[in-house]
């Protein structure tokens, strides 16, 4: 086990924050890592549809298409994104904050500081980026990327 951690150590991979928010995640030795805007924003493009309304309030149903703003996937690098983009992709290499009650860190009045875990909307499988991503410091955390 310490063999394979160590083999692992040796191939960092890169975060990019393609969210308009400031990330704090904080691991479990206490330490936080700080994830700032990257300048892009991934999106999904969507298409709403009016199905009646409710006491003068439309009801929506909204079909979720492509992901806008998204880079093609790079060896070493996980991306961070909303989980809507996470979810309608379900690529391995896209990640986004798990904002669930076990993971978020609010303050005393209920605001958001940061997460404990990143959640996937596929099964890893054997991809070794993320995989690296887990167990490690990361080689780069972008700011200004794009």
């Amino acid at each position: 086990m310490l063999q394979e951690l160590s083999e692992r150590s040796e191939t960092a991979v890169s975060l990019y924050n393609l969210t308009q928010h400031h990330i704090r995640l904080y691991r479990p030795d206490g330490t936080t890592l700080e994830l700032l805007p990257s300048g892009k924003v991934a999106r999904v493009a969507s298409a709403p549809e009016i199905l009646g309304e409710i006491e003068g309030v439309p009801v929506l149903y909204t079909t979720y298409e492509q992901a806008l703003n998204l880079p093609d996937p790079q060896e070493g690098v996980i991306y961070i994104t909303s989980w809507l983009v996470a979810e309608v992709t379900k690529r391995a290499d896209v990640v986004c904050p798990d904002t669930s009650p076990r993971s978020a860190v609010r303050d005393e009045h209920g605001k958001l500081l940061g997460v404990k875990s990143l959640r996937s909307y596929t099964n890893m499988g054997n991809f070794q980026p993320l995989r690296m991503a887990l167990f490690h410091e990361p080689k780069s955390v972008c700011v200004q990327c794009y």
